[in-house]
């Protein structure tokens, strides 16, 4: 990654002016751990690799990001003003980047998904830690395929990357700067993260399976509250609150 490059492409005052790059490294979400545990890192720093051995998604799942040919990052925000919702955020701060800078219209599943078609383009995972002075901080890790021409395995059918999209390679500096303009704008701006979240996601009114630790439900999703969980309605109607614990499949 050309950084300065990236800066040059910043609207942002706040996020992204300090990136620590790796070549390869184990996850840069481990990596921004481990920086803000060590005081050794502030508000709106970025971890990026060109690859990851270990990188990761939510429930402990692998993120295959072992090749560079994706935008695999994590932002650390110190005391965020939000907290809750910062996984829909960061989906809808990458979602409107991807529509004002390259005309793409993605959607977003519940919590951490950015979906073209019924494809995953890119994946959230929000971490906690905490300074050695005792701030909490949030590791926002991101990861986006970007110039992949195939996939393979278990996420052949599942994937899509954005040169597949639109048939042309995106910089990855170009992907996190456009990413991190529009994180700063909402943090700052007060977004009504439901509301745009709403906007952008195809699943209301869906009925899908939903895989929990305790075995699986089939739920239809009604609404989003204001702390980011879904309102669903079970096979005997009754309506409850799903928190970000689980994972949602597609259409039933």
């Amino acid at each position: 990654m050309d950084v300065g490059y990236m800066q040059g492409l910043l609207s942002a005052r706040r996020l992204g002016r300090r990136v620590v790059w790796h070549g390869v490294t184990d996850s840069t979400n481990t990596r921004g751990r481990a920086a803000v545990e060590a005081g050794a890192c502030a508000d709106g720093w970025v971890f990026a690799a060109g690859a990851q051995t270990g990188g990761r998604g939510t429930g402990g799942r692998t993120w295959v990001s072992g090749e560079a040919a994706g935008l695999w990052c994590s932002l650390v925000l110190v005391e965020p003003v939000v907290w809750e919702v910062l996984p829909l955020l960061a989906g809808i701060a990458l979602a409107g980047a991807l529509r004002d800078q390259w005309g793409v219209r993605s959607h977003l599943k519940w919590p951490n998904d950015v979906m073209i078609d019924e494809r995953k383009l890119a994946g959230i995972l929000v971490e906690a830690a905490r300074a050695p002075g005792g701030e909490r901080a949030a590791i926002v890790g991101l990861g986006v395929n970007l110039r992949q021409t195939q996939f393979e395995g278990a996420i052949a059918d599942t994937a899509v990357s954005l040169r597949q999209v639109i048939g042309r390679d995106v910089p990855t500096e170009a992907m996190l700067a456009a990413w991190l303009n529009q994180m700063e704008m909402l943090l700052d701006g007060g977004a009504d993260v439901r509301s745009m979240w709403l906007s952008m996601t195809q699943m209301i009114g869906r009925t899908v399976k939903v895989r929990h630790r305790d075995g699986e439900a089939t739920v239809r999703i009604i609404n989003l509250n204001e702390r980011g969980e879904l309102i669903v309605s079970d096979e005997s109607g009754a309506e409850r609150a799903l928190i970000a614990a689980g994972e949602l499949g597609n259409k039933c």
